[in-house]
């Protein structure tokens, strides 16, 4: 009855109105005070935003630490991943903030409010559930990484039996490594940084880790101790894509995707896309000029 109740409510709250019905079942299935806990920022947002004619006057965007090249305070604007989404908002014309949280209060905050866009992750039918997704800003592939001058040959995941691997804390393993652990045929090792599975492969503490290309050739250039001593077995785990979220509970969720959507398509048929993220990548991984289009904004 409660439910009932709170969800016709929901229903005719301004700014709520707008989201789809299942969000607002779940939202409804809240107690009392963590609904309200959850929507007086988002409503309050909201009210500031339609001050300014309906439209978002200043984007901001919220990403995690330790995960470079794609996002890690150590890199410039936090990372490759708020970079080109930056670069696509301003050029859409919008102005553009970054932050680095820790993963897990950056993505209650964003649902609490408090940030226009997260990123970047994996899309989940979970997060599917509280997040609209923007189309893929990047196309990665997973693969083993192994010392290079070890002795594992394998050609596919199955000769790994017995082998212990190395994973952060908050990385998911995806489900072929999930099925070998799960069925006890390899080990898994989580510390709190990715940097740490590299140094732990290096000394030889380790027999692989799981990563992508991306990842792999940031370490190649800048942990000291990885540098030039792993390689890639010729088999790839899994492909994914890297996206951008918005809240459902934002009040202007849809146009936010929309737009950003429609500028990044516009930029990646002109090669803008490409041409920033090589420039990054050069930058980080050896030097050369980084470009900073316009309206970059930076904040901690």
């Amino acid at each position: 009855m409660k439910e009932a109740i709170v969800w016709l409510t929901l229903k005719n709250i301004p700014f709520v109105s707008g989201i789809d019905t299942m969000t607002q079942r779940r939202l409804a299935s809240l107690p009392l005070t963590a609904m309200l806990l959850l929507l007086i920022p988002v409503i309050a947002g909201a009210a500031n935003q339609q001050e300014h004619g309906g439209v978002t006057k200043t984007i901001n965007l919220v990403s995690g630490p330790d995960y470079p090249p794609f996002s890690d305070g150590r890199l410039p604007l936090n990372g490759l991943a708020p970079f080109v989404v930056q670069a696509v908002f301003a050029s859409a014309n919008k102005a553009v903030t970054t932050e680095l949280r820790p993963w897990k209060r950056a993505y209650l905050e964003a649902l609490q409010g408090q940030y226009d866009v997260l990123l970047p992750y994996v899309l989940t039918e979970a997060r599917q559930q509280l997040f609209l997704f923007s189309r893929p800003i990047f196309e990665v592939h997973a693969h083993i990484y192994v010392r290079r001058e070890g002795s594992v040959k394998a050609q596919s995941l199955e000769e790994l039996k017995g082998l212990t691997y190395c994973n952060p804390l908050g990385f998911a393993d995806g489900d072929a490594l999930s099925e070998e652990r799960g069925a006890n045929h390899i080990t898994r090792f989580a510390p709190a940084r990715l940097e740490n599975c590299f140094s732990m492969l290096s000394a030889g503490r380790i027999d692989f880790i799981k990563t992508n290309e991306y990842v792999a050739e940031y370490m190649d250039h800048n942990h000291k101790m990885a540098a030039g001593t792993f390689r890639a077995l010729p088999f790839a785990l899994e492909k994914s894509s890297l996206h951008a979220m918005v809240p459902k509970t934002h009040p202007f969720a849809t146009t936010l995707i929309e737009t950003f959507n429609r500028t990044f398509e516009e930029m990646e048929q002109n090669g803008q896309i490409r041409e920033l993220t090589e420039r990054y990548l050069e930058h980080v991984n050896g030097g050369g000029e980084l470009p900073l289009p316009e309206h970059f904004g930076h904040r901690h």
